[in-house]
């Protein structure tokens, strides 16, 4: 039984050896040895990264092979723009043929970050319009019951007008209306406060 660690001690044949599997246990050791040190951690990401490059594998190799990597081996997102940023200058001055497709997955993965974040806040917005909805119903279905209480059942158009009101309004009529003797008052309040 041959166990990952027991490559550790063969690390400088790892570093020759081209064969994919020998990128893969590096990984695997690195991920252990840097599991509280995010930064080198970080270190070890980049030139295991960079050693994708120079052992001349094919795209689709480096392509599977970088997406290994980059699920073992995780960094803070700080680290992980860090990274992206390097590969990219890296590929740029070795005039790599990879470009794009590297490229086209760290797009696609900072776009599905863009698109959660996206979620993220419209969930919040919408919380918070739910949130002012509710509230402006809720002193609405205040503001009219009290002036039932106080004058008596509505007529329609006057209830149609109280929906038509902005939750500032509200406030003021409910303030307002303390005073209200009759409809005539409520009429009068709303011809004045129509903005």
């Amino acid at each position: 039984v041959v166990k990952l660690l027991d490559y550790q001690s063969k690390w400088a044949e790892l570093e020759q050896d081209n064969n994919p599997f020998s990128l893969v246990v590096m990984a695997h050791l690195k991920l252990q040895e840097t599991k509280d040190n995010v930064n080198e951690r970080y270190q070890w990401k980049r030139k295991l990264v960079r050693m994708l490059y120079e052992r001349g594998y094919s795209k689709e190799n480096i392509l599977e092979l970088f997406r290994f990597l980059d699920w073992l081996l995780i960094l803070p997102e700080d680290l992980e723009e860090k990274l992206s940023y390097e590969i990219e200058e890296y590929e740029r001055s070795e005039l790599m043929p990879y470009v794009t497709n590297i490229e086209r997955h760290l797009e696609r993965r900072l776009i599905q970050k863009g698109l959660e974040l996206g979620k993220q806040e419209g969930r919040q917005e919408g919380r918070q319009e739910g949130r002012q909805e509710g509230r402006q119903e809720g002193e609405r279905f205040l503001v009219i019951r009290l002036l039932k209480k106080r004058l008596g059942e509505l007529e329609v158009i006057l209830v149609e007008k109280l929906n038509t009101l902005t939750i500032e309004q509200l406030e003021r009529l409910g303030e307002s209306l303390l005073d209200f003797q009759t409809k005539a008052d409520l009429e009068q309040w709303l011809a004045n406060n129509n903005d």
